[in-house]
């Protein structure tokens, strides 16, 4: 064999074993080289609403991409004021977020006592797949426009007022109660008020201090795919969602959108 064959032999079985090893380089290599996915990059900075701040999924609002939370968490912003819902909780507003409880606290933006038109406009229809109350809260059901004898309801009475300093009486009682059939039956409109019911509010109904129980603040359990989105977390990627799907919940990450988790920890 001469030597110029030799040389080439040796050149072959160098350069073939480095190519291999490049090429596989280069597959494994993650993309964090290239530029990172734009929803990554937007949804994984927190922002503010009003005077909330450090919010991030599953709520949204303002100039918060849709998708950098879920439907039904929209809030709406103002400047230096608590944000409100935008679907579910009319006359409500949010003082609170607890993102590792998955906690939002609820305070009604008209305190009691106001106009009966301002009190029986409130309304809260919220999705029941999305939000829960707490253990302790139960719907209080407001009632006015009442006709018929109704004195036997006595202890249960309040007052709003309607076009100035005429006074129109209401009668509020709790779901399950006998009252309640019959209050149905002879009024005809009601609302249901969420409120913690414990024995400070309790004994504030007996009392007829409606006002001290319905103002206070309750708090709401959320849920968006809460065991997904510590996943995601988990590996690195921000939650967030695909508005146009059955199935909304995604993971952004470095790369692009995954299902539930990012691939691979980044470097």
């Amino acid at each position: 064999m001469n030597f110029h064959k030799m040389k080439a032999n040796l050149f072959q079985s160098l350069i073939l074993p480095f190519t291999i090893t490049t090429f596989c380089i280069l597959i494994a290599i993650p993309s964090c080289f290239s530029a990172d996915d734009y929803r990554y990059s937007t949804c994984r900075t927190m922002y503010s609403c009003g005077v909330i701040g450090d919010i991030d999924y599953p709520f949204w609002g303002d100039d918060r991409s849709p998708y950098c939370g879920r439907e039904g968490f929209q809030l709406d912003c103002q400047d230096n004021q608590f944000p409100t819902l935008r679907s579910g909780f009319k006359g409500f507003n949010v003082s609170r977020i607890n993102r590792k409880l998955q906690l939002m606290t609820i305070f009604r933006n008209v305190l009691f006592p106001s106009s009966c038109s301002q009190l029986f406009r409130e309304r809260i229809a919220f999705n029941e797949t999305l939000f829960s109350y707490g253990q302790e809260v139960r719907n209080l059901s407001l009632f006015y426009d009442c006709s018929g004898n109704l004195s036997q309801s006595d202890e249960n009475k309040f007052t709003c007022h309607v076009e100035g300093n005429e006074e129109r009486t209401g009668f509020y009682t709790f779901e399950g109660r006998d009252l309640l059939r019959n209050l149905s039956n002879n009024c005809s409109k009601v609302i249901r008020v969420p409120i913690v019911f414990d024995d400070l509010n309790e004994n504030r109904l007996v009392a007829g201090q409606l006002g001290e129980a319905i103002n206070e603040d309750v708090d709401m359990k959320y849920n968006a795919d809460n065991e997904s989105c510590s996943a995601c977390i988990d590996s690195e990627g921000v939650c967030g969602s695909n508005p146009s799907n059955s199935d909304p919940f995604l993971c952004f990450c470095r790369d692009r959108p995954h299902d539930q988790t990012c691939p691979g920890i980044y470097i």
